[in-house]
């Protein structure tokens, strides 16, 4: 018998404790190029709130994976899982710095999460084509702040169901000194008319293009090329029009020398194309901007 067990806490200024108890425990069938591991994901939340008072869930929902291997390198894979997802003040605040620090931090019920996928490896490329759907309540959105500008907040989609649909393909190549990684993905959002007019600050396309150089034993390139497309939100101080925010393209530049197993000396320039941005309405980002350093080693 398998399983996994995991437990987290925490906690912010509107919420006195936060709680969450999973344990997932399985059983895992080995036949030549096939795994099955099957089990039952059983999860308990607890959220004691200023707002919500005590709010204590509990949830049981089936486990799946699946892993076949195929010749000349070729697997497909699949997963069927859910439970209540804890929404830490850490997570949001690294998603979306400009967020107040009051947020009420309420789970999300992952009523279905289920991924397929297809993937080759060899010694020189990889590619891995999936799709997965996730069915949501109380999902999480980053909204614009009409008692406070300066800041956004946390709105809960509490009234009906979320559905997340994404495709998405990457892959990698190496040839000596070179190596090249890419990765698409695209989302299609679904769910009843309610208290949600747009997904907002949701993506619906992103690509990452990286190509990683070594020219000599020391130093290191890498050249990346993000693309970030299809975001939305609704201007809450002024109208409730749908504001469709300019797509972004960046290009970034890294290099780093090792001088010795103590100190590497880096470059690190962002933006190149000096792009005027937002990847949050009303908040632009930097323009070209870089960082030299130096980092020691004990």
């Amino acid at each position: 018998m398998d399983g996994r067990y995991y437990f987290s806490q925490q906690g912010s200024e509107t919420t006195q404790e936060n709680k969450s108890l999973n344990i997932i425990p399985s059983f895992t069938l080995r036949k030549e190029n096939l795994t099955i591991t099957a089990g039952l994901h059983i999860n308990s939340f607890q959220n004691k709130s200023q707002i919500n008072a005590v709010l204590d869930l509990s949830y049981l929902f089936p486990y799946l994976e699946v892993k076949a291997w195929f010749g000349e390198g070729w697997s497909l894979q699949g997963s069927l899982d859910g439970g209540y997802v804890p929404n830490s003040q850490k997570n949001f605040i690294q998603r979306n710095p400009y967020l107040n620090q009051r947020i009420d931090l309420n789970p999300t019920h992952q009523a279905l999460n289920a991924e397929v996928s297809l993937a080759k490896f060899s010694k020189i490329f990889s590619i891995r084509a999936f799709a997965k759907v996730i069915l949501e309540e109380n999902k999480p959105f980053f909204v614009n702040s009409i008692s406070e500008p300066a800041a956004f907040e946390i709105s809960y989609l509490f009234d009906n169901l979320f559905t997340t649909l994404e495709l998405g393909t990457s892959g990698s190549y190496e040839w000596e000194k070179l190596r090249l990684k890419g990765a698409v993905h695209y989302w299609i959002y679904q769910w009843n008319t309610g208290r949600l007019d747009v997904a907002h600050h949701l993506p619906k396309i992103k690509i990452n293009l990286t190509s990683e150089f070594q020219p000599m034993k020391n130093l290191f390139v890498q050249l990346e090329l993000n693309y970030l497309g299809g975001l939305q939100t609704i201007d809450g101080n002024t109208s409730q029009t749908i504001i469709d925010l300019n797509p972004i393209s960046e290009v970034n530049l890294k290099a780093n020398y090792s001088l010795n197993t103590n100190f590497d000396f880096f470059v690190d320039v962002n933006n190149l194309l000096s792009q005027n941005y937002q990847r949050y309405l009303f908040y632009r980002l930097r323009t070209l901007n870089g960082r030299v350093g130096v980092r020691f080693k004990l």
